[in-house]
């Protein structure tokens, strides 16, 4: 293995502040899902799924107080948004030894709720968050974010992940229509870049005050 590999593997293994994957509640999670399992890409499925199904997709959840957005304090709960859903799995990855990063982007949601379209005044989600995974010299982008019945109140197809496909959510409702489209990359990070995330709410959501989820 070429030394850049080495030096990139150890750092994003590394625990950090909002990916605390070093935290007795992240491994004692991570050990239970992965027990038995011997191969990496069972164990990221696993991983996936986990944190996919097993907590709800809730916007309205948010919050911005850096403590609960720790792994260690999103892994209690049982409603989280995307950016939540995507720590905790980049966390749980790290604590099973395996590479992985965050990836940040906007998105255009076709099929918004009226209720949430109300809030943000547009059908823009700024900062969408996936988990990226390295499998095999490469770069897998994961999005656990919507869980199975989300996705069926909304008719579309979950994401699963196998044979190292990527579970994306550019993809169609099962009508055909165009549900979300990834319209601004931010790259990846090795932790949440807590002050590019505040900068960028405020920026497209200037009617809400931001302040009070702090």
């Amino acid at each position: 293995m070429k030394i850049e590999a080495v030096i990139q593997d150890c750092f994003f293994l590394e625990s950090s502040f909002f990916v605390d994957a070093d935290h007795p509640s992240i491994r004692c999670v991570s050990e239970k899902i992965t027990r038995g399992i011997l191969c990496d890409l069972e164990k990221i499925k696993k991983l996936f799924e986990y944190v996919r199904e097993h907590y709800v997709y809730d916007l309205m959840s948010l919050t911005l107080k850096k403590e609960k957005l720790k792994a260690s304090s999103i892994i209690h709960r049982k409603k989280a948004f995307c950016v939540e859903k995507a720590i905790l799995l980049c966390a749980l990855l790290r604590s099973s030894s395996i590479p992985s990063r965050l990836r940040f982007s906007n998105v255009k949601n076709h099929v918004s709720t009226p209720s949430i379209e109300k809030v943000l005044r547009t059908d823009v989600f700024v900062f969408h968050a996936d988990t990226e995974v390295y499998y095999e010299h490469q770069w897998i982008l994961l999005s656990p974010a919507f869980d199975k019945n989300t996705c069926r109140r909304m008719n579309v197809d979950f994401l699963e992940f196998a044979h190292m496909q990527e579970a994306r959510l550019d993809l169609n409702t099962k009508a055909g229509k165009k549900h979300l489209k990834y319209i601004h990359q931010y790259g990846s990070f090795r932790d949440l870049p807590y002050t590019l995330y505040l900068r960028e709410l405020n920026t497209f959501y200037p009617h809400i005050d931001f302040f009070k989820f702090i």
